[in-house]
């Protein structure tokens, strides 16, 4: 997954505004952190806690060729 396509998918839902910086974008909804982009492999997702383990157990990391995105759960 290319960081335009991380975008594309993170600007996708109403209220969601881009911010951060042109090498760590991040994405809002009402000023509330929802995911960062940490470098070119690792994404920042937030969760509520109680999703947390749920989510884990079902995480699979997305393969795009030879590079590897790495998910990151936090609250």
């Amino acid at each position: 997954m290319t960081r335009e396509e991380v975008g594309r998918y993170a600007e996708s839902p109403p209220r969601v505004k881009r911010k951060g910086t042109e090498s760590r974008p991040a994405w809002y909804v009402d000023d509330r952190l929802v995911v960062r982009l940490h470098d070119s492999n690792t994404l920042v997702i937030r969760v509520p806690l109680s999703k947390r383990e749920a989510l884990l157990d079902e995480v699979v990391l997305v393969s795009s060729g030879a590079e590897l995105l790495t998910v990151i759960l936090t609250s």
